[in-house]
């Protein structure tokens, strides 16, 4: 049954990046009959051999499964890179944000706003989760800018 689930999850691969428990993890698991502590006990493993990425350390965190790999490291580097070669400043004037995107590559400071645009409005709270619970920012100032060293 952990196989047949395992391999539903990660045929979502051609459309999706990853799975939101609450809808199409939990529908699989009901197919192929697990409780919620065997879906979870199934997670953790696939989670801890590196056949998906699920991690548990918060509620934002614990609704994804990442069952691409690759959507994670593509949107990590939309603020984790080099300015003198992978930013063009002119992006963020169109949007309004130049002066944000100023602090961050500059400063290595993130406002809300920002980040939102980079990450395309998707999942903002799971990466903000990831990268402050893997120390890559923290929280600056109030709730809405971040420090990213």
């Amino acid at each position: 049954r952990w196989m047949a689930f395992l391999d539903e999850l990660l045929g979502y691969k051609k459309s999706n990046s990853y799975l939101t428990v609450k809808g199409q993890v939990n529908e699989s698991a009901k197919k192929f009959g697990l409780s919620i502590q065997e879906r979870d006990f199934a997670l953790q493993l696939f989670h801890e051999r590196g056949l998906i990425v699920h991690l548990t350390a918060t509620e934002a965190l614990r609704n994804i499964v990442v069952i691409k790999p690759q959507w994670l490291i593509d949107a990590l580097a939309k603020v984790i890179r080099d300015p003198g070669i992978h930013v063009d400043l002119k992006e963020f004037h169109k949007v309004g944000l130049e002066d944000d995107a100023n602090e961050l590559f500059k400063k290595g400071i993130a406002s809300r706003d920002l980040l939102e645009y980079l990450w395309n409005h998707d999942q903002v709270d799971f990466f903000v989760d990831l990268m402050k619970r893997t120390m890559l920012m923290s929280t600056y100032g109030n709730h809405n800018t971040f420090l990213i060293p």
